[in-house]
């Protein structure tokens, strides 16, 4: 079983509290105070979007053509922390 070692190696897990919204966003602050309020009304109208916290979508499609229905088997082995970075497999 794969351990980590250290903070470094640790997954972020997934959270629905949400820490990031539109109002977070960086507009450049070269644009007239009339362009960064237009940026700001489209930032707020598309607030969803602008979002830490993953959502659903019913847009995207896909589908796998299998070339036969046979399953394919293979050999399981255990990777250390050495081959998950590109060095070698062991097990």
């Amino acid at each position: 079983m794969f351990e980590p070692e250290g903070d470094e190696d640790e997954l972020s897990l997934f959270t629905s509290s949400q820490t990031e919204t539109y109002k977070d966003v960086k507009v450049n602050p070269e644009l007239t105070e009339e362009q960064r309020g237009e940026v700001m009304k489209v930032l707020e109208k598309f607030q969803d979007v602008f979002t830490d916290v993953p959502g659903l979508t019913n847009l995207g499609k896909h589908s796998i053509t299998l070339t036969t229905e046979e399953p394919i088997h293979s050999a399981l082995f255990v990777a250390s922390c050495n081959a998950e970075r590109g060095g070698e497999r062991t097990g």
